[in-house]
């Protein structure tokens, strides 16, 4: 399967453009929903990351959108960008807390306090 088949086939029509401009600006999507307008990519350095998201929206003429960093713990922890768009930009952001039954802040405050 080629790459244009595989985009077509995989990518939902509210977000093509947008991913694939997204991708040949290099902004790693790996995640996308056209049904709740979302579009989730790896970030390295989020503030440059955000300012060519800024500009690609800008450029395409998007002005209900929303960039919110998202950081997931646990045994693999993860950090990535998350566009918000339409709808979904307009709501109050949603947090989720998923419990960690190994983590304990008295733990924490020892081994910050207890460097050695």
């Amino acid at each position: 399967m080629e790459f244009n088949d595989w985009y077509n086939e995989k990518i939902e029509d509210p977000l093509k453009e947008l991913v694939y401009k997204l991708r040949n600006n290099g902004i790693n999507t790996h995640d996308s929903c056209g049904h709740d307008m979302y579009i989730q990519c790896e970030t390295y350095d989020p503030t440059s990351e955000m300012i060519t998201i800024y500009n690609i929206l800008y450029e395409m003429g998007i002005k209900n959108y929303r960039i919110v960093i998202i950081y997931e713990y646990g045994n693999f922890p993860k950090r990535y960008l998350e566009i918000q768009l339409g709808d979904r930009a307009s709501n109050f952001y949603e947090t989720r807390n998923i419990p960690n039954k190994d983590f304990s802040v008295k733990d924490v405050m020892k081994n910050f306090y207890n460097k050695n």
